[in-house]
């Protein structure tokens, strides 16, 4: 893919009109995934824990799930690891699935952060790769010189560690539904539950058996030796090729 990671920052006049004006920043990180797969985990604004592995917290407390107008509740714990965590209510006011963009905005928040507004656009790149524009519009911080400053570097570095955790979990998902053939058959709500560490439960192996079964064309009653122990859930399928095996690992 052409380009590197890029980085924007608020420019003005003189240093008078910046500090009044707003603090713009942003990155442009390119990324080795489908854009179908990028933009599936962003555009899921009730889950951000797919990317945001720091998130202690995460629940809709206004509207429904992924929906305009909606609000999340997200608690992080403290950047400089001391006691106390940090919280934020979060608005959708955007997500365009033809174009991938996503706009949100921070309402109530214990950062300080005022007319935080943020723009998301994942874009195609060649050959199954793209790349993630994502930036902030915000009042200036009292006190502080104009971007880049260390709290807008503090963000923007943010936002690269989050795209870097959209990727590498896409790998990972590879990796534990088989390589290539991960797209054709797996379940993307076992695949958060093994990814994020949480116990598999029967109704979501019921799940995968099903879309197993439905795609890959096996009788239902050829499944066999379904285990749910808790560490790992060895599933064991026959068909006309032999026995296919998955061990999925959900623990630490």
């Amino acid at each position: 893919m052409e380009g590197a990671e890029q980085e924007a920052s608020s420019s003005g006049t003189t240093p008078e009109d910046e500090v009044r004006s707003k603090w713009k920043a942003g990155v442009q990180v390119p990324v080795n995934i489908p854009i179908e797969y990028c933009w599936a985990v962003f555009a899921n604004f009730a889950n951000p824990q797919q990317f945001m592995t720091e998130c202690l917290e995460c629940k809709i407390v206004e509207g429904e799930p992924n929906t305009v107008n909606s609000v999340r509740y997200v608690r992080y714990p403290n950047v400089d690891g001391s006691q106390g965590t940090l919280w934020a209510n979060e608005r959708l006011l955007s997500s365009d699935h033809e174009h991938h963009i996503q706009t949100y905005k921070t309402e109530d928040n214990s950062f300080g952060f005022t007319n935080y507004e943020t723009y998301l656009q994942v874009h195609k790149g060649s050959h199954d790769t793209s790349f993630v524009t994502w930036s902030i519009e915000m009042d200036p911080l009292p006190g502080m010189t104009p971007p880049p400053n260390p709290v807008t570097k503090l963000i923007t570095d943010t936002f690269r560690i989050f795209i870097r955790n959209v990727e590498s979990r896409y790998f990972q998902e590879k990796r534990l539904w088989g390589g290539e053939k991960s797209s054709k058959y797996r379940d993307p709500r076992l695949a958060d539950e093994v990814l994020n560490r949480r116990s598999v439960s029967p109704d979501s192996v019921t799940i995968f058996l099903e879309s197993y079964i439905t795609t890959q064309f096996v009788e239902p009653g050829t499944v066999e030796n379904v285990l749910l122990p808790q560490v790992q859930v060895g599933l064991g399928f026959v068909n006309n090729e032999g026995m296919e095996f998955f061990r999925l690992w959900t623990g630490n």
